[in-house]
């Protein structure tokens, strides 16, 4: 996706920190905690909203591909599609085997396979 020109990618910024967290079945007299690695998105969602409406207000896009599993994005893609009439992508990885776009209140499956 590199190659394509004008196209700008916004990665999220991950953190990882270890916490303790509880057993599900602890065995008495021993630790009922135990230390584990956990990852973390930092100001990931606000950074892509963020761009997201501020590039569409500012014409800097015809369409948008957001590739993430947060709902938190839900509410931008609908402010820039409903009032801005900019179509959208949305991917789910974790959920959907399959791309939906998202334009003027309709879904409509389709692929990314004109992406290289």
């Amino acid at each position: 996706m590199r190659t394509i020109p004008n196209l700008e990618i916004h990665y999220g910024q991950f953190k990882n920190r270890i916490i303790l967290r509880p057993l599900a079945n602890p065995v008495p007299g021993l630790d009922k905690y135990v230390q584990v690695r956990t990852t973390e998105e930092k100001g990931t969602d606000v950074n892509i909203a963020t761009y997201l409406i501020m590039d569409g207000y500012d014409g800097d896009y015809e369409q948008a591909v957001v590739i993430s599993n947060d709902s938190d994005l839900a509410l931008p893609i609908r402010i820039t599609r409903d009032r801005l009439k900019l179509p959208h992508w949305r991917h789910q990885p974790k959920s959907e085997p399959k791309a939906q776009p998202y334009a003027r209140g309709t879904q409509r499956r389709g692929d990314f396979s004109h992406i290289h």
